[in-house]
């Protein structure tokens, strides 16, 4: 029915909203460890066997910010769980492989399990 799909809709603009929210939060506040595990953590939750949201936190320049979490606060094993984990779901998906390998992830990985182990 018509009103099914404009409550879909209004559900995927939501998700891609909330998408937009956690990264904009990565940015803003990049120097503080409980903001960027928390975001992994609900990034992890949203890509969660969830296609389309993996698609949509790749597009946003999520890989970029998970990235970006590792490298700032390489120290924190809490933080590089959760980025860690996050990587884990979004390369289930094939097609975000080659971006993520490019992004630098498995040498950040490497360093997080040399560092952290």
């Amino acid at each position: 029915s018509d009103a099914a799909s404009q409550k879909e809709l209004s559900k995927q603009d939501t998700v891609q909203e909330n998408i937009a929210t956690i990264l904009e939060k990565m940015d803003a506040q990049k120097g503080n460890a409980d903001v960027q595990e928390r975001a992994c953590c609900c990034l992890y939750d949203l890509a969660n066997n969830n296609i389309d949201n993996q698609r949509k936190i790749v597009a946003a320049g999520g890989v970029r910010r998970i990235m970006a979490a590792m490298d700032i606060h390489r120290g924190n094993a809490d933080v590089q769980a959760a980025t860690c984990f996050t990587v884990r779901i979004l390369a289930f998906n094939t097609e975000h492989q080659g971006p993520l390998v490019a992004a630098g992830c498995l040498e950040r990985i490497v360093t997080a399990m040399d560092t952290h182990t």
